[in-house]
């Protein structure tokens, strides 16, 4: 007889009596549950196999149960609808909270992260730190460029603001209407209809069916060919030959955006569409930091020659009271230190408030990417989750891996605390 433990309790399915030992105590000092026959008629032809739907379901009532726990809540939800969309509107609001106020870590500081020191003149000075960095890991998004409009199913190509794109040639830049009554996702043009030709043929092709098993490639189903320039504005180019780029299934998010200290707490995470742009990083910057006082003073970025730039261009305030300085190892290895924001502004070596004892590097500017390298591991997980339970899937995870981060800092003396913001 199978006997299932929930919440701290030994169960069965269906259980209706109590089964006492010989002694006449509780096994275990838990009640334990048999099955009547008349409960067995009950639940005939019903399976207790467990199946992914019941881990997932486990797993976001759980998380939600803490959740409104945390805050003194109490979790409502509908009793009537398909199971799968009964936690959905939950979901959504706590991803928007975590959007709007960051995570329960976001003031976070510790010695790790926070460096208090006195300088030649007997005066206490301090700075705090935070290191950025995106990984490539997204769900499937709207087809249209950049729109953050979550889909209304995963088997849609498009939000439902854009669903008309739908009916367009797949062909990017193309916007002839596609013969979709015969089955086609592109336009009459030949080159258009050669393109999807291919595209079928490989996806058809058992060698790719294996080699997708094999590389798990979770990349939107792009094809691309080089065409001789013809009347379709898709086509057209000044110089002659271009290539032609055709989107045939899912648009996937563009990357996962984090916010690390460098003592490896994550305070933010942001998804980025279509690319990993400097106007988003700034604009990430200012949403996680809204107040003047909870702005760091130091932000590490492998690409802040460009970030910096385009902060003097929108003559951004930042550029006078943050430091910009690219990661130590990017700034040695992929910088050419040709430009001035590279040789001089973002210089991780201009910045002597970085520099500990014995020379030595006070602060772990490469954190984000060690930190990428755990949140690559739920990669297959991720790939065809809907942008709700995409979201609240890896805010949970960083809450319970912050909580471990915590513990350890904690146990190691990094005084760890939360500044009163």
């Amino acid at each position: 007889m199978p006997i299932y433990i929930a919440r701290g309790r030994l169960t069965t399915p269906g259980a209706s009596k109590p089964l006492q030992n010989p002694a006449g105590k509780l096994r275990g000092k838990l009640p334990v549950y048999v099955l009547t026959s008349a409960v067995t008629q009950d639940w005939a032809g019903v399976s207790f196999k467990l199946r992914n739907e019941h881990v997932w379901d486990g797993f976001i009532i759980l998380a939600l149960l803490e959740d409104h726990e945390r805050r003194g809540k109490t979790l409502r939800v509908p009793h009537t609808g398909e199971q799968r969309f009964r936690f959905t509107k939950a979901m959504d609001e706590r991803n928007a909270r975590i959007r709007l106020v960051g995570q329960p870590e976001w003031a976070h500081y510790c010695n790790r992260c926070m460096r208090v020191w006195e300088d030649e003149k007997g005066n206490l000075s301090k700075i705090h730190v935070v290191v950025i960095d995106g990984i490539t890991i997204g769900h499937p998004c709207c087809g249209v460029l950049h729109c953050p409009t979550p889909l209304a199913s995963n088997r849609d190509r498009y939000c439902p603001d854009h669903v008309d794109e739908d009916k367009k040639c797949a062909v990017e830049g193309c916007g002839v209407f596609c013969d979709i009554d015969n089955g086609f996702l592109t336009c009459s043009d030949p080159g258009h209809r050669h393109l999807e030709t291919v595209h079928k043929k490989r996806d058809k092709a058992m060698f790719q069916l294996r080699t997708r098993r094999t590389a798990e490639i979770t990349a939107e189903e792009f094809e691309e060919m080089e065409i001789l320039s013809g009347d379709c504005p898709a086509t057209k180019d000044p110089n002659g030959n271009r290539k032609i780029r055709a989107l045939f299934g899912w648009r996937k998010s563009h990357n996962e955006q984090i916010i690390v200290r460098p003592c490896g707490m994550i305070i933010a995470r942001a998804t980025f569409f279509g690319s990993e742009t400097v106007t988003q990083t700034a604009d990430f910057i200012h949403k996680t930091f809204r107040t003047k006082d909870s702005m760091p003073d130091i932000v590490f970025y492998d690409n802040n020659c460009s970030l910096y730039k385009h902060l003097v261009h929108v003559e951004d305030p930042l550029v006078k009271t943050v430091g910009f300085p690219v990661d130590v190892f990017h700034w040695e290895c992929k910088h050419k230190k040709n430009t001035v924001e590279c040789s001089y502004h973002c210089s991780p070596l201009l910045f002597p408030e970085l520099i500990g004892e014995q020379k030595a590097w006070h602060f772990n500017s490469s954190i984000a990417e060690q930190t990428n390298v755990w949140l690559g591991g739920f990669h297959a997980i991720l790939r065809e989750m809907g942008a709700s339970k995409f979201d609240f899937f890896l805010d949970e995870m960083i809450m319970r891996k912050n909580k471990l981060t915590l513990a350890k800092l904690e146990a190691e003396g990094a005084c760890p605390g939360l500044r009163p913001l």
